[in-house]
C-alpha cells in the first residue's frame, strides 16, 4: 500500500500540521494533547504510554515529518447492566415527549 491509498482511509481532521516537537517524544505528547481536547479521556498518560511503546517496537514513521502512530489498548469496561424495563419506560417518555413537542401540543 502506497501513501495515496493510506491517505483515502483517513481523514483531514486526523493530521495535526501545526505540531511544533523536536524529537519523538515530543511529537508523541502533542499527538494525545490534541486526540484527547474536547473528550472525556481523563488518563492520556496511558494512550501516551502505549503510543510509547508501539514506537519502541518500530518507528510508524513513513517519511520526513510523516507517521502514523499507533497502538493497542485495553476495552473500555462496558457500563453496568440496565434494567430493561426502565429503559423501556425511558425511551416511550422521551418518544411521547419528542412527538407531542412537534405537534406543538
Amino acid at each position: 500500500m502506497d501513501i495515496a491509498e493510506v491517505l483515502n482511509h483517513t481523514s483531514p481532521d486526523l493530521f495535526i500540521p501545526d505540531l511544533k516537537a523536536t524529537d519523538k517524544q515530543t511529537a508523541l505528547a502533542g499527538i494525545v494533547e490534541a486526540l484527547i481536547k474536547g473528550t472525556q479521556i481523563n488518563n492520556p498518560e496511558t494512550i501516551l504510554q502505549m503510543l510509547q511503546s508501539r514506537e519502541n517496537l518500530g518507528s510508524t514513521a513513513v517519511g520526513p515529518g510523516i507517521a502514523f502512530p499507533h497502538g493497542h489498548v485495553q476495552p473500555v469496561t462496558p457500563p453496568p447492566d440496565l434494567d430493561p424495563d426502565l429503559v423501556t419506560e425511558w425511551l416511550v417518555r422521551f418518544l411521547r415527549d419528542e412527538m407531542l413537542e412537534r405537534r406543538g401540543t
